[in-house]
């Protein structure tokens, strides 16, 4: 495999990420909606986004993603109300990645 070099524009940003989500997209894991944002903080950051089933399976789907990143999820309360965003951050091929998944409540209750 020939290296390829990531000069930080926005379009190698993305072909790095791109490159990076053929290979997830093989994995057995959870299915998400994909994007690769071209500007701002998040560029070139693959960010999966699990809105599918119920909250108890959103809170699976992440962690077993997270599990795959090597990394811890987060809860982050949004808002006034009870409800979230649960989300995991790592990398994978050096491309940044997030997989994330609002829920109505803490991560805790949605699967007791």
């Amino acid at each position: 495999m020939t290296a390829t070099v990531c000069d930080g524009s926005p379009r190698t940003l993305q072909q790095a990420a791109s490159r990076a989500l053929v290979e997830l997209l093989g994995l057995d894991l959870a299915e998400l909606n994909w994007h690769v944002p071209q500007t701002g903080a998040a560029a070139g950051t693959l960010v999966g986004v699990c809105d599918g089933g119920e909250a108890p399976e959103r809170v699976d789907a992440v962690d077993a993603w997270a599990h795959h990143l090597r990394v811890t999820p987060v809860w982050r309360r949004t808002g006034t109300g009870t409800g979230g965003e649960y989300c995991a951050a790592g990398e994978h091929q050096g491309a940044p990645v997030i997989v994330r998944a609002w829920l109505p409540e803490a991560p805790m209750e949605a699967n007791a």
